[in-house]
């Protein structure tokens, strides 16, 4: 399960096999420290890959296209695409990811199947899913979904039951069952804005807006615009083109800069008064969207 040492051919093909001939699945952990390792070359596999970042912030490159994630962001990493990764945290700040490399035969089946047919070979084949970001701007719950999946399975490489590998399979099909959900979903969005989308969109800001420091839900708020939560959530993504909960950190992020800047309430005062009543959370989501604590912040500006 640790990180392995990546040994390429000239066409920058990686050689490892990943699991087993029965089992071609495997987990691997990398750790990007200061004045040691900093980067994992390019290279490619004909395994797919997943990546779940554990700590700090990394930067793929992927086809010759950047895509940063932070800690707690999940990278999908097509068959045969070239991708390199670099550590973009500061020297005191540890960045870390595990992921998972499978042949696309854990999820597809036995070749010709209706899995396959309809559910891998489309993805894989098409240009553009060389690479999928997931993070808190996806859609509700995703991410939390897919996570949550990959921190199981990483618990299960750990054990050493036999049994495991129906564990570890099982999660597998369901995040692609998650990744071939979402993608259908995105698809089937209607391309035109309707209007009761900037309507719904309006008034979940207002809403917002007026009751940063609340204790708000994405149930509660779309209770007050009298949607289901899903109705409400793809409203205002359309418009926004991001999710509801992503604009709702946002929010309270920009608020809270705000306060930093302007005035001289402590810093428990401010989390509490942009809807962070635990000083400790607040100060962790802000160091996520800032890379600094909001004592620093105030001290540098």
């Amino acid at each position: 399960m640790a990180g392995h040492q990546i040994v390429l051919k000239s066409n920058l093909e990686e050689t490892t096999q990943h699991g087993s001939e029965g089992f071609p699945a495997a987990l691997y952990e990398t750790v990007f420290r200061s004045k040691m390792l900093r980067y994992v070359p390019l290279h490619w596999h004909k395994e797919l890959q997943l990546c779940l970042i554990l700590t700090g912030r990394v930067r793929f490159s992927i086809n010759q296209k950047e895509v940063e994630a932070g800690a707690g962001d999940v990278i999908f990493i097509n068959s045969q695409v070239i991708h390199s990764a670099t550590s973009i945290s500061n020297d005191e700040e540890e960045a870390s990811y595990c992921c998972i490399n499978f042949a696309y035969e854990m999820v597809g089946g036995f070749h010709g199947s209706l899995m396959e047919r309809n559910f891998v070979l489309p993805f894989l084949r098409n240009e553009q899913n060389d690479f999928l970001l997931i993070s808190e701007k996806s859609e509700e719950g995703l991410l939390e979904e897919i996570s949550s999946k990959m921190l199981h399975i990483r618990k299960l490489f750990k054990e050493t039951e036999p049994e495991r590998y129906f564990d570890i399979f099982a999660e597998l099909v369901l995040i692609w069952k998650e990744l071939v959900r979402w993608l259908h979903k995105t698809e089937d969005q209607p391309s035109t804005r309707r209007p009761e989308d900037y309507e719904t969109s309006r008034k979940v800001i207002s809403y917002i807006e007026k009751n940063l420091g609340e204790k708000l839900t994405l149930d509660l708020i779309a209770k007050e615009v009298c949607l289901s939560k899903w109705e409400c959530s793809r409203r205002f993504k359309r418009i926004a083109g991001e999710s509801v909960w992503s604009y709702l950190i946002s929010a309270r992020m920009a608020k809270a800069v705000e306060l930093l800047l302007y005035s001289r309430k402590s810093v428990e005062r401010i989390g509490f008064e942009v809807g962070f009543p635990n000083v400790n959370l607040f100060i962790r989501q802000f160091k996520k969207e800032f890379r600094t604590t909001p004592g620093q912040f105030r001290k540098n500006h």
